[in-house]
């Protein structure tokens, strides 16, 4: 099982706020694409936070994949340190 205040996908710090001992984290309020997280692996899942950095690299992939019109180049391999 992973730490709570590590990122289930990459193991950095995920800024969790509710790991913290807050009533709150960031992720209440900012929505996780379904598709990150069905990376996270099914006894990990809701357990811990994926990282905003997580989240920002998989909406960069989703946007690059989009203006490609869904077709991948050979850079995109080197462009993804936080998938799993």
């Amino acid at each position: 099982m992973n730490e709570p205040t590590r990122c289930v996908l990459c193991d950095q710090w995920n800024a969790c706020g509710v790991a913290a001992g807050k009533t709150s984290c960031w992720c209440f309020s900012t929505p996780v694409p379904q598709g990150l997280l069905d990376r996270v692996p099914a006894d990990q899942r809701n357990a811990t936070c994926i990282c905003q950095a997580c989240v920002s690299s998989y909406l960069r992939e989703q946007d690059h994949h989009d203006r490609n019109g869904g077709k991948p180049d050979d850079r995109d391999e080197a462009k993804r340190p936080h998938e799993v």
